[in-house]
């Protein structure tokens, strides 16, 4: 499925002259609760978007700009977020199973009560003070490799 074939409300039909590959722009539009899963999104313009509730399981939306969207009890379950910036994004309670988040910006981002989320995950992603995460993901301990035993 394409992006192209989600109807969007309120929004003009894509324009052609754009190209297939020109990132689309849905900033600030309402998408609560849509079935977004597996959907081409790489590039895409998020930016204060309502996700809420929305199924991006398997959405592929690297470099996406989701820069204050709402995603809280998003699924987000296998979501390609490489290099994605989430800058102040509020994920409370979004499923997070094995979501790629290497090199997502998440500097002020909301993701108290998001689950399934690992360390691991904190750790390919970038955080600052201003991240909010669950006390039960320790990001304040060095980041030193595991030796077997």
């Amino acid at each position: 499925p394409r992006i192209e074939d989600t109807p969007i409300p309120g929004k003009e039909q894509v324009n052609p002259q754009r190209g297939p590959f020109f990132p689309r722009s849905f900033q600030g539009l309402d998408l609560s609760g849509r079935n977004l899963s597996s959907r081409y999104l790489r590039q895409a313009d998020l930016r204060n978007t309502n996700l809420r509730k929305a199924n991006l399981f398997m959405a592929d939306l690297p470099r996406a700009c989701l820069r204050g969207a709402a995603l809280p009890v998003a699924d987000l379950t296998a979501a390609n977020l490489s290099n994605a910036d989430l800058t102040g994004a509020d994920l409370t309670g979004a499923i997070m199973l094995v979501t790629d988040l290497k090199n997502t910006i998440l500097v002020g981002a909301n993701l108290q009560g998001a689950r399934q989320i690992t360390t691991e995950q904190i750790y390919a992603a970038v955080v600052d003070g201003t991240t909010q995460i669950d006390d039960t993901i320790e990001i304040t301990l060095p980041r030193v490799p595991r030796i077997p035993l």
